[in-house]
């Protein structure tokens, strides 16, 4: 069967061209649903173990800003209409999640050979609804999960027993604000574990104004989301090993001895070895991807490598933008609000800053915050008329 649209990443870029969402949302969002529809039916083999694609995304941006639960629901939507596609509840405790994976097991046929698979796809737009870092024992399944384990998977449940899941699949993707990840993912979470599967996208700002969206859409938008369902279902058919083109391989190689000799700056560090450690899994993970969005002959090009690296290190930047709070002391990341405030404005009177900081602390809190800003010459403070006026030197 041959699919309507050249390039399903592209096709959906165009569909989603009306949201005011940055653009780097709607590519992750079309990422996660060609996942989705690929589930654990194709594969990257390493000999000892095999790659499959799932991803954890996170949208992360201020509430309003970036709208991250238009950006994810609108793939979320694509997707839900693929026969075959399991998606798991918003909210869940592992023992939950275990058994809604329990409850999707199903098999599929590569030359006569019967393959098992037990896939879910979650797609919440409030990461904390899915996920409470208190909680111990989901975060040690998810990062179990997310590594694709082959054959049975077991936990140990006081009232079930033993639960075992037998080749199990996770996709996810999710959206929170910088507040939130402050105040709810501890400082022992970065650098391993749960984060370093994560890839974070942060949304600086909205990519356009649009009052009215609807407006912006063209004459063959229900046309176009039809054919980005059929592609879909064609994607959810493939079903096999993924392999390397020639001139991809060499790449690779050369572009691994690059990653542990001639590690880039940003990458540096305790906060980042885990994901560094991971990046060669996240990028042959976003490989198939690029491929299957294009054609179905499991083939990943030196074209979809370059791109997938590239599109990778962007989103590291965004990266160490949204791990940065995480740890950080309350009077630092109440600053950094405030000067968010001040920046945007570029002036504004006492009183109104006073107001914005209300929710800050006390009164003689509110003003250690001003006094720091201004000792660090971030802001000056002068005196108009009746009016004692904050400036922001940016």
């Amino acid at each position: 069967m041959s699919r309507s649209c050249e390039h399903w990443i592209k096709s959906y870029l165009e569909y989603t061209s009306a949201s005011e969402a940055p653009t780097t949302f709607h590519f992750f969002s079309a990422v996660f649903a060609i996942a989705g529809a690929l589930r654990r039916r194709v594969w990257f083999d390493q000999g000892l173990f095999k790659w499959y694609p799932n991803f954890y995304i996170i949208f992360v941006a201020r509430p309003g800003i970036a709208t991250k639960s238009t950006s994810l629901g609108q793939a979320e939507q694509l997707l839900r209409d693929v026969p075959g596609v399991n998606f798991g509840p918003s909210s869940s405790t592992w023992q939950a999640l275990v058994q809604r994976m329990g409850a999707s097991a199903e098999e599929f046929e590569i030359d006569g050979a019967m393959h098992a698979m037990s896939c879910l796809s979650f797609a919440v737009s409030e990461l904390g609804a899915l996920i409470d870092f208190r909680n111990r024992e989901l975060i040690d399944v998810m990062v179990d999960l997310w590594d694709g384990r082959t054959g049975a998977w077991e936990k140990a449940s006081k009232m079930h027993g033993i639960e075992t899941i037998v080749n199990p699949w996770i996709n996810m993707i999710a959206g929170v604000t910088p507040s939130w990840l402050s105040a709810n993912v501890p400082e022992t979470a970065v650098g391993g574990g749960f984060t370093s599967r994560c890839i974070f996208v942060y949304g600086k700002e909205k990519r356009h104004l649009s009052a009215y969206p609807r407006r912006r859409m063209h004459a063959g938008q229900e046309r176009l989301r039809a054919e980005l369902v059929a592609d879909l279902e064609e994607i959810s058919q493939m079903a096999g090993e993924f392999t390397l083109t020639a001139e991809a391989e060499a790449y690779g190689e050369e572009w691994y001895r690059k990653l542990w000799t001639e590690a880039p700056e940003h990458l540096q560090g305790e906060r980042f070895e885990g994901y560094r450690a991971r990046k060669q899994t996240h990028l042959h993970k976003l490989c198939m991807v690029l491929s299957a969005a294009q054609r179905s002959n499991r083939l990943i090009t030196l074209e979809d490598f370059k791109q997938g690296d590239t599109l990778l290190t962007a989103v590291e930047n965004d990266m160490i933008v949204s791990l940065d709070r995480v740890g950080r002391a309350k009077c630092s990341l109440d600053l950094e609000q405030f000067m968010e405030y001040i920046n945007r404005r570029k002036e504004v009177r006492y009183a109104d800053a006073v107001a914005f900081l209300s929710n800050y602390g006390t009164f003689q809190e509110i003003k250690a915050i001003i006094e720091t800003a201004l000792q660090a010459g971030q802001i000056t403070q002068t005196q108009r008329g009746s009016e004692l006026m904050i400036r922001s030197i940016q």
